[in-house]
């Protein structure tokens, strides 16, 4: 058996990031190893149960913002020599894995999830306020709904095939709405949200705006619909929310195409 999982690479974004750590470390609990990430996401900052977990190791974490930080990811990572070396059996054997490649693994996670989510959850400064703004809305019998906008990126993403303006999100709010009139909406974007939003909606303040606020608010929501993405994909995951992906323009919608986990 491997001594320890090494992840060398530091593909995507933060929901594709997630998604290719989170088997090893379910691998890491399971058999009481260590999962090594050599080049992690700044993000993990707010994430103290990860960086503090004993079966998850960060070797250069405290060197994020220095020069050993550049020649750790010349010499373990971009370069040619060593991106030959982790295609050999023997980086196999002493446990070097790109976890682009692991994203849809699910051999050892779903075994453990109950500690597995808990490590994956954002430090209390991020979910105390999301927590307490959603219980407010429900005691109120609100249902809410997050609505993840994702632009940027995905204008080129695929030649465009997910990127909607903001009146294709708004005529699918509209159809929610007209099935759950006592609904608001929790809106998570990567660029700044159009104050017509306000204007036409019940939106629910951000109280935390950031990513990490973002992901765990959607994961907290009641139903969710956006483009596909790993980032509202996450949110399915981790809170098993019924998730509906918008792959076009059309606006008709019903709850039922709301789907959650499947297993």
């Amino acid at each position: 058996m491997e001594s320890r999982r090494v992840i060398y690479d530091e593909y995507g974004q933060t929901g594709n990031r997630f998604f290719s750590y989170i088997d090893s470390v379910g691998w890491a609990i399971i058999n009481k190893k260590k999962c090594i990430i050599l080049f992690p996401e700044d993000i993990l900052k707010y994430y103290d149960n990860f960086r503090n977990s004993p079966y998850i190791k960060l070797p250069l974490w405290g060197w994020r913002e220095k020069f050993v930080w550049k020649i750790a990811r010349k010499l373990l990572y971009y370069n040619s020599v060593i991106q030959l070396f982790y295609k050999t059996s023997l980086a196999k054997r002493m446990g070097f894995y790109s976890g682009w490649t692991l994203r849809s693994s699910m051999d050892y996670y779903p075994n453990v999830k109950q500690e597995v989510f808990r490590i994956f959850t954002p430090n209390k400064n991020i979910t105390e306020p999301i927590d307490e703004l959603f219980a407010s809305e429900r005691k109120l019998g609100k249902l809410i709904i997050g609505v993840h906008i994702r632009k940027g990126d995905y204008k080129n993403y695929m030649g465009g095939k997910y990127y909607f303006d903001d009146s294709v999100f708004m005529r699918y709010m509209d159809s929610v709405k007209s099935l759950k009139p006592n609904c608001v909406f929790f809106v998570a974007s990567n660029e700044s949200v159009s104050s017509l939003f306000a204007q036409q909606y019940p939106i629910l303040p951000n109280p935390v705006n950031n990513v990490s606020g973002d992901m765990y608010a959607l994961s907290q929501c009641d139903y969710i619909m956006g483009p596909p993405s790993t980032f509202s994909g996450w949110a399915l995951l981790v809170g098993n929310v019924p998730l509906y992906y918008i792959k076009n323009k059309s606006s008709s919608i019903v709850l039922e195409d709301f789907k959650p986990m499947r297993g």
